[in-house]
C-alpha cells in the first residue's frame, strides 16, 4: 500500500506532464523545423511547396507530379504524420544532408526508434552481439527473481513460452485490476506476440522505444532509477530519458516516468528488495489507475495493445 500523500505526489506528477504535454511544439519538431530551413535557403527554394516538392523527390527518388506529393513532407515538418519506415526516415535524411550526429538526433529523438535495426543476417555483428548481451543481462536478471512456485506452475526449464508467460504475469502486476487485465492467457499464447516478443528478445526488427522502456521496466524492477533506465537506453541505442522529451505524440511521457521513478527511490531507500518491490507496484499501479480514470490512458508506458487484450 502506498500513502494519501503519496497519491498526492503521483498526481501532480501526472499534471506536470499534462502541462510539459501543452506547452507548445515539441522540441524535436522545432529541431526539425530548423534543419528544414536550412535546406530551404541552401536550395534556394522560393515556396515551401517547392521545397517539400523538392525534399519528397530527394527522399522518394521520384517526381513530384502532383501537389499532394509535397504534403506528405508537410505533414512530416508539422509532426502530424511520421515516417512509415526506418527506411524512408534515413532516406529524409540524407535528403537534408544531416551530419552523421544530427541523423543519429532525427533517429533517435524525432523518430524514436534504436539507431539501428538488427536481423538474423547480423549474428556475427559486434554491436548485435555487445547490445544482445545487454538484453541476456536483463532476461537473466528477470528469471533469477522468478519465485520457485512460479517454475513449478510453468515450465522448470523456462522455455521461450514459460518466459512470455511469466512476462506478461509481471507486467500486468503493474496495471490497475480493471476486469480486463488479467486475461493473460489470451495474449500470451496469441500467435503475434509469440513472434514480436521472441523477436524482442533477439532484438530482431524494429522496437520503438516506448516499448523497450517497457522491457526494461518490467526486467530490471525492483532495481530502478532514471539513470538506470537511461544506462540501459543508451547501450540499446536510444535515446535516453530526458524531462524535456515528448513522444511523437507530443507527451511528456518522460516527465512522468522520471519524477515516478524519482519518488520511488526516494521512498524505497531504506527498504528490502521484497518490500521494493512492493512499493514499485504500488506506484506504477496507481498511476495507472489515475491515468484511466483521468482519461489520459496515451501516457501510460506499461500498457500495450496485447496486455490491454
Amino acid at each position: 500500500m502506498i500513502t494519501v500523500q503519496t497519491k498526492k505526489m503521483i498526481e501532480q506528477a501526472v499534471r506536470d506532464a499534462l502541462i510539459a504535454s501543452d506547452s507548445g511544439p515539441r522540441e524535436e519538431q522545432v529541431w526539425l523545423n530548423e534543419q528544414y530551413e536550412r535546406f530551404y535557403e541552401a536550395h534556394d527554394c522560393h515556396s515551401r511547396q517547392e521545397c517539400d516538392s523538392l525534399l519528397y523527390e530527394l527522399t522518394f527518388h521520384e517526381k513530384a507530379d502532383r501537389s499532394a506529393a509535397g504534403q506528405k513532407i508537410r505533414f512530416w515538418r508539422s509532426g502530424r504524420y511520421f515516417p512509415r519506415s526506418r527506411k524512408v526516415c534515413e532516406a529524409f535524411a540524407d535528403a537534408l544532408s544531416l551530419s552523421e550526429e544530427e541523423r543519429l538526433y532525427l533517429i533517435r529523438n524525432w523518430f524514436e526508434r534504436s539507431d539501428r535495426a538488427f536481423s538474423r543476417s547480423d549474428l556475427s555483428d559486434p554491436e548485435y552481439r555487445k547490445r544482445l548481451a545487454v538484453m541476456n543481462e536483463m532476461r537473466e536478471e528477470f528469471i533469477m527473481k522468478i519465485p520457485p512456485e512460479e517454475f513449478e506452475r510453468t515450465d522448470s526449464r523456462l522455455s521461450e513460452n514459460s518466459l512470455r508467460h511469466l512476462y506478461c504475469i509481471s507486467a500486468r502486476s503493474y496495471l490497475c485490476a480493471s476486469a480486463e487485465s488479467f486475461q493473460i492467457a489470451v495474449s500470451a499464447d496469441s500467435v503475434n506476440y509469440a513472434n514480436r516478443f521472441a523477436m524482442d528478445m533477439k532484438l530482431f526488427g524494429e522496437i520503438s522505444r516506448t516499448t523497450m522502456i517497457r522491457h526494461i521496466l518490467i526486467l530490471c524492477a525492483p532495481y530502478l532509477s532514471s539513470a538506470y533506465v537511461c544506462a540501459k537506453l543508451t547501450s540499446l541505442g536510444y535515446a535516453p530519458l530526458d524531462k524535456d522529451h515528448r513522444s511523437r505524440k507530443g507527451l511528456a511521457k518522460d516527465r512522468l516516468l522520471c519524477d515516478l521513478l524519482d519518488l520511488y527511490q526516494e521512498i524505497s531507500k531504506d527498504a528490502s528488495p521484497q518490500e521494493c518491490e512492493q512499493i514499485l507496484k504500488g506506484i506504477m499501479v496507481y498511476t495507472d489507475d489515475y491515468l484511466q480514470k483521468q482519461n489520459m490512458r496515451e501516457f501510460s508506458f506499461m500498457r500495450s495493445r496485447f496486455l490491454d487484450r
